[in-house]
């Protein structure tokens, strides 16, 4: 009666749909977060500096985060340039959110509230935008490296783990559940936290450490699986 009651587990489908909501809900909440930030700090964290005021700030965050691209981001293995992907992922996320019907609605909002507070307000949300995407440009960019690092440390933890098995270790099923349960978050935290920074910042200040982890959690959990199948 109990496994008559009991809730079926998704399927393939079912999981990715999961995955793939749970990455568009990041990616809102993180633009969302880094919107309001900036708008607040605008009142309580440099209002009184005319150089860092509004769309000054937003703006020069925005050539930061272009000028690390350009320095640090060169050609990899692939046919992508980083620099041409971040400007089509910031133009993109542009367009998205502001030309939905084919009209400039935050240039139109711009000019008709210029010189005054709100037009502070559109100008930064648009290089935010702008800086959202670039950053997302890179967090995609970063997959590859997540990617490695799971492999090295997959091929480590499964070598513990057979040193386990042909030593006569003893199982740990409460590490294994909580160290594959942190895999996931750890990759979603560090996209939320970099792509919802208030200020600019090196990419690898985020996800060095967080690759870090993520190799921890990913060894931790391949030598800590089950002996025998």
């Amino acid at each position: 009666m109990a496994e008559d009651l009991r809730r079926p587990r998704p399927g393939l489908l079912g999981r990715s749909l999961n995955l793939l909501m749970a990455v568009l809900s990041t990616l809102l909440v993180a633009l969302l977060f880094s919107v309001l930030i900036e708008w607040l700090g605008m009142w309580l964290w440099w209002p009184d500096h005319p150089a860092e005021r509004g769309q000054l700030h937003a703006q020069a965050m925005f050539r930061q985060e272009v000028a690390y691209l350009h320095a640090d981001f060169a050609r990899g293995l692939s046919a992508v340039d980083p620099v041409a992907f971040a400007t089509a992922t910031a133009l993109g996320c542009y367009r998205a959110l502001f030309v939905w019907f084919g009209v400039d609605l935050a240039r139109l909002t711009a000019q008709a509230v210029r010189g005054t507070l709100a037009n502070d307000f559109v100008v930064s949300a648009t290089y935010v935008v702008m800086l959202f995407g670039v950053r997302l440009a890179i967090a995609v960019l970063t997959l590859p490296g997540f990617l490695l690092v799971a492999a090295v440390s997959a091929c480590e933890g499964l070598a513990r783990r057979d040193l386990r098995k042909w030593s006569g270790g003893t199982e740990s099923g409460w590490l294994y559940h909580h160290a594959k349960r942190f895999l996931l978050p750890t990759l979603f935290a560090a996209w939320l936290l970099y792509l919802g920074m208030p200020f600019a910042i090196h990419p690898n200040g985020i996800f060095l450490p967080a690759m870090l982890l993520f190799g921890l959690a990913t060894e931790v959990t391949t030598a800590t699986f089950k002996k025998y199948l």
